[in-house]
């Protein structure tokens, strides 16, 4: 027996090993981009913070369908108005938003 048959002798005798992942759920949110045309407020923001906003949205398209990941429907939106929160309304919303997602 040659090196190339022993090799693949061995080869192919090896099994290899499962192992079971934990699945985790992570939700993904999608990005919105705006310039300060948009919200003058980002001009003094900094990247890593959290800002709350508010938008008044019209929805445009939607779309129901039974996909492979779970989706079931899917939305776009127009935006009408967006605006800050800012001071107590920020820390109630805060409160309100993070008590749904911990």
């Amino acid at each position: 027996m040659n090196l190339k048959e022993m090799v693949k002798s061995k080869l192919e005798s090896i099994k290899p090993k499962t192992m079971d992942m934990p699945e985790v759920e992570t939700k993904h949110f999608p990005s919105l981009n705006l310039s300060s045309t948009d919200l003058k407020e980002i001009e003094d923001w900094e990247v890593g913070e959290d800002y709350f906003l508010t938008m008044k949205v019209s929805l445009v398209n939607k779309e129901e369908s039974e996909s492979e990941d779970g989706e079931k429907c899917n939305a776009r939106f127009e935006i009408k108005k967006i605006s800050s929160i800012k001071g107590e309304k920020e820390d109630e919303t805060k409160k309100k938003i993070m008590s749904k997602y911990e």
